[in-house]
């Protein structure tokens, strides 16, 4: 059994990264590799930082932070939502469809952040999962869809290979 601290630890860790680790996978989804730039080298500050501190200081004090990393978290999830912005107003393949359910999710992050501090009353509960859930599976549908695309490209080109290979050898 894992102990209460580690419990903890473990789900502050989730929440404080996951924006974090959302952002970059956008950044590698839609734009080309490039230096990173003084925002990009600030967000990996603030996760070594807010690691560090989860796992080294007292429960009661790094979850007593809870609302700034909040405001945190809201501003990175916004930034990711400007980068597909971007990228959907580019016409990059799937930026919509991923964007309509980064829309969707943050719509409901958005509502559980209320509803944690006790501005909203909900009775529905907690629903950032069902969000979270929907971007997984777009995900999922947009990288599934583009290895099934290379696939066929791959055969495409494999065919043409064997057809030049047999044409040179009736050459021969």
């Amino acid at each position: 059994a894992l102990s209460y601290r580690l419990q903890v630890q473990i789900n502050y860790l989730t929440l404080y990264l996951g924006p974090v680790v959302f952002y970059f996978l956008v950044m590698n989804l839609f734009f080309k590799p490039q230096r990173w730039t003084i925002l990009e080298r600030l967000i990996l500050m603030y996760a070594i930082a807010i690691s560090t501190a989860t796992l080294m200081i007292p429960v009661a004090l790094f979850t007593s932070w809870l609302p700034l990393i909040e405001g945190l978290i809201l501003f990175l999830f916004g930034l990711s939502v400007f980068r597909i912005w971007e990228a959907a107003r580019h016409n990059q393949r799937g930026a919509s469809a991923i964007l309509m359910t980064t829309g969707w999710s943050g719509i409901l992050i958005i509502h559980d952040f209320l509803y944690q501090q006790n501005v909203i009353i909900s009775p529905l509960g907690e629903l950032n999962a069902i969000g979270l859930v929907s971007v997984v599976l777009m995900l999922s549908v947009q990288t599934a869809g583009r290895l099934m695309e290379n696939y066929h490209e791959r055969r495409i080109l494999e065919n043409r290979l064997g057809q030049s290979k047999e044409t040179e050898r009736n050459l021969k």
